[in-house]
């Protein structure tokens, strides 16, 4: 079982780090400034803490998904 959860907590880290990146890359490369905005507004919006969503404890991001 504790194999199974470093797994997917691995997963979930290395999704929300290429997710941010992603995010903040297109916005880098966008010429449309208003454009450029809402791609970081999006990434902030998801990721409020920044990549601080990776070092987490468990217990601190129990509760978070809705039901």
């Amino acid at each position: 079982m504790s194999e199974r959860l470093a797994a997917l907590d691995n997963r979930h880290d290395r999704l929300v780090r290429g997710i941010y990146g992603l995010l903040t890359s297109l916005a880098e490369l966008e010429d449309d400034e208003k454009e450029a905005t809402r791609l970081l507004d999006v990434r902030d919006e998801l990721f409020p803490e920044g990549l601080r969503a990776v070092t987490r404890s468990y217990l601190d991001q129990a509760g978070e998904t809705a039901i």
